[in-house]
């Protein structure tokens, strides 16, 4: 992603960070990982969280339906058009 973000010139992103259910350990590590590179990059002020999830947000119930749920929701919430 941060690779992405670069290429397209993207000088200050605004993310939303979608969480893994707490039972599904394979998130848990997925998670670690990328907030190993995004956390630097939130703390500088470059790249923006949208809703100051990062690290400690954990997701609840996690399915296809919730997740499209709450991530769609969360879009609304910052109102800005997103390039992907």
């Amino acid at each position: 992603m941060v690779a992405c973000v670069k290429a397209w010139g993207v000088t200050s992103p605004k993310v939303i960070v979608a969480h893994g259910a707490t039972t599904d350990n394979n998130a848990t590590l997925f998670a670690q990982g990328y907030f190993d590179i995004l956390t630097p990059l939130f703390s500088s002020g470059s790249w923006t969280d949208e809703e100051g999830a990062a690290p400690a947000t954990t997701a609840g119930t996690w399915d296809p339906p919730t997740a499209e749920t709450e991530f769609q929701q969360r879009l609304r919430r910052t109102q800005r058009p997103t390039r992907l």
